[in-house]
């Protein structure tokens, strides 16, 4: 047995099967760059145990088949806790071993951040699932790619599998579900939120963090992979075609109907087997006309009802009447995924009656972010808006304040101590621009109102007889 964790380190059932991988120190967690910047001061309570998972889940054709994923555990006493459960679907990956569940060497390497992430969640008290998608990790079939349906299918069977694991470990789940992904994540993250909420409406999910998102796949993205001069992300269109013949069968003939040589043989002998990066080096970095045959380019571009753009929008997750909370951030820096597909789903789905829908964005004009870095911001954001709203226990080790308590509502924040304060409370942003200053005697309950646009973080300093740090998120 495991120290701390107190569950079995393989379980094998009938429709899945969970194995220990390997574990992260507390230490080993917060001393890391990405996962550092990401905590932003609220640092990880506890390291994480990675598990893999295999399970039963349904491709395309709605044939059953295994799947795998990542599973990540605090690195607490699991039976004396009652715990939050989150899922994070990941970004695009093109090479089977940089799924989650195998990419765990590291915490972070430059084809796979999803390590990083999922201990970081779990350091900071979430019991966190990643799937690994149809086609990827321990799965031997081909990738789909932006295909809302396995998408949705790989995630909620993984959710069901931990889920009756937790169960049979007597690991204490509190009911409250969190959802979030990057990029193609992202778009996981909708279509998978939709079909819980359509197929289990028990699911309590409390929060959902779509970041960087191709929501709006037939008419955004479609635009911008044709008609931007330069692509920085050129596998985006061969992955989606192969990922859309995978799944309808009725794409193309051969490759060599819809790719020029050499690029038909380059990608179909790459994908599934080098990473991202190896791929988009090999591919020409200006708009897709330069890789595609001439005839089937012009069918695309002319042709409403071409399979391919009948495919993208069938896949688009932006016109769903998704009812659960959420926040859809995105980087103006962003020259992969429009920030317009955040924007133009938020706008969407909130006429379709959700109120509780927003597009954020988490750069700034000084510091605009690409789509490898926006997802340091993304993630940032997430983490504090998902603590804020869970029933777990989250404190930096830096700060020596268990005695009091901060919750904010807006720009309003309600400060109760234990004990009566004396001294100076300061508020600053991440940056240390002051944002307000008060001299308190003998006070155990402080409102404060900041005015103006507040940034999402900021720093509570208190100068007195008991000295504290706390974060705090505005929303």
């Amino acid at each position: 047995m495991l120290a701390f964790t107190m569950v079995s380190q393989f379980v094998n059932a009938q429709d899945y099967s969970v194995e220990f991988i390997k574990k992260f120190s507390k230490e080993a967690i917060n001393n890391d760059a990405i996962i550092s910047y990401v905590n932003n001061g609220l640092n990880c309570v506890s390291g994480a145990n990675f598990y893999k998972v295999k399970y039963k889940t349904t491709n395309a054709q709605l044939d059953t088949v295994w799947a795998s994923g990542l599973l990540a555990l605090p690195d607490i006493d699991l039976k004396a806790n009652t715990l939050p459960l989150l899922s994070d679907q990941h970004g695009t990956i093109t090479n089977r071993i940089d799924a989650p569940s195998l990419a765990t060497n590291d915490l972070y390497s430059s084809n796979s951040y999803t390590s990083a992430v999922a201990a970081c969640f779990a350091g900071s008290g979430f019991v966190t699932c990643m799937p690994d998608y149809i086609g990827l990790g321990d799965s031997q079939l081909d990738q789909y790619f932006v295909h809302s349906q396995t998408e949705s299918s790989s995630t909620i069977d993984l959710i069901k599998a931990v889920k009756k694991y937790c169960h049979t470990q007597s690991i204490n789940l509190n009911g409250q579900l969190f959802l979030s992904g990057y990029s193609q994540g992202a778009h996981a993250t909708l279509a998978s939120t939709f079909s819980i909420e359509q197929n289990y409406p028990s699911w309590n999910i409390v929060a959902v963090s779509g970041q960087s998102g191709p929501y709006d796949l037939s008419k955004t993205m479609f635009n911008s992979i044709l008609n931007n001069f330069y692509n920085p992300f050129p596998t985006f269109l061969p992955l989606t075609i192969t990922g859309y013949q995978h799944a309808y069968e009725n794409q193309y003939d051969s490759l060599s109907q819809v790719f020029i040589k050499p690029y038909d043989t380059l990608i179909a002998n790459k994908l599934g087997n080098v990473s991202q990066i190896e791929i988009d080096n090999s591919l020409p970095r200006v708009n897709a006309n330069s890789i595609l045959q001439p005839k089937y380019l012009q069918s695309m571009q002319n042709d409403t009802t071409h399979v391919l753009r009948v495919a993208l929008k069938q896949n688009n997750v932006f016109d769903l009447p998704i009812k659960s909370t959420m926040k859809l951030l995105y980087c103006n820096g962003d020259n992969v995924v429009s920030p317009n597909n955040s924007k133009i789903a938020a706008k969407y789905i909130t006429k379709l009656g959700n109120q509780n829908v927003s597009s954020i964005r988490v750069d700034t004009d000084l510091f605009l972010l690409d789509h490898d870095y926006c997802l340091l911001n993304a993630y940032q954001y997430t983490k504090y808006w998902f603590l804020s709203l869970a029933n777990v226990t989250a404190v930096s080790d830096l700060e020596n304040n268990q005695f009091i308590r901060v919750n904010t509502d807006n720009r309003f924040i309600h400060i109760d101590s234990d004990v009566s304060l004396t001294g100076k409370i300061m508020i600053t942003d991440a940056s240390g621009l002051e944002l307000y200053t008060q001299q308190i005697t003998n006070q155990s309950s402080i409102d404060i109102s900041l005015v103006g646009n507040s940034p999402s973080f900021i720093l509570i300093k208190f100068d007195g007889n008991r000295p504290f740090y706390k974060k705090a998120c505005i929303f």
